[in-house]
């Protein structure tokens, strides 16, 4: 087994919103499992010229396990954003509709992409040194540096064994963790419909600092443990099997 692992530098401020919080427009410290394999597909459907949805399955089916981890503090704000609505009034007039939205910043994020084929992990880096690459939309571009490619060992986990990551990890694997790292329910897949699930983010707020932390805890469930030396140690739960939606055809009319 082996890892792509590389470093994103945001070009300015990044916002990933969570799901569900529109008027908040609360945002992700880090890219969830979603957004990453997002990136990876957008990045191999520019290098290859093929269709989106052909890269991204190809993501899913290749990738064993991915993750990120902060590499420098991380800071959030909130921006007031005023929206100008007309309104049909008895006279006519406007008015302006303040919404609060949350943005991120970092000089440097670390992701590592797990999985057996050495092959598709080439293409990848390849991909991401020479296509644009966006965290999340558009309006985040990001530059990937230290691109590497690194062999891992793995073994199993047993339940009780003592852990310790700088990756996010699925809450139900984990437990005996500190109280001071930050849970977010992520999408672990771009299929739709798709639940939420809960992940442990290696991050310790102060204020609307959040700083680079280790998880320490362990393991609620029988799990892989894969080391490598760039990327530390990862949890990698059992592989689930997906049903991945085929396109829809649109009707000729």
């Amino acid at each position: 087994m082996k890892a792509l692992v590389c470093h994103l530098l945001p070009g300015s401020l990044y916002s990933m919103k969570v799901p569900f919080t529109h008027q908040s427009g609360l945002v992700y410290p880090l890219p969830p499992p979603s957004t990453v394999k997002g990136l990876l597909a957008n990045a191999l459907q520019r290098y290859d010229d093929i269709g989106p949805l052909e890269a991204l399955a190809e993501v899913e089916r290749e990738v064993r396990c991915l993750g990120a981890y902060p590499l420098s503090p991380i800071v959030l704000k909130t921006h007031i954003v005023s929206s100008v609505n007309a309104f049909e009034l008895n006279a006519g007039g406007k008015a302006t509709d303040a919404l609060s939205r949350q943005f991120a910043f970092t000089h440097r994020l670390g992701v590592a992409v797990i999985g057996d084929a050495e092959p598709f992990l080439e293409r990848l880096a390849t991909a991401l040194s020479r296509s644009a690459v966006y965290l999340g939309d558009s309006e985040s571009p990001v530059s990937c540096a230290d691109i590497a490619i690194e062999e891992l060992s793995v073994r199993p986990g047993s339940m009780g064994e003592a852990i310790a990551t700088r990756l996010y990890v699925p809450v139900p694997w984990i437990e005996g963790y500190a109280a001071e790292h930050e849970i977010y329910w992520v999408h672990t897949e771009c299929w739709r419909p798709q639940a939420l699930h809960p992940y442990l983010f290696a991050l310790t707020r102060r204020g609307d600092i959040l700083l680079p932390a280790t998880i320490e805890g362990r393991l609620a469930q029988p799990a892989e443990i894969a080391e490598g030396a760039t990327c530390g140690r990862v949890v990698i739960p059992p592989q689930v099997a997906r049903v991945q939606p085929r396109p829809r055809r649109r009707r000729n009319t």
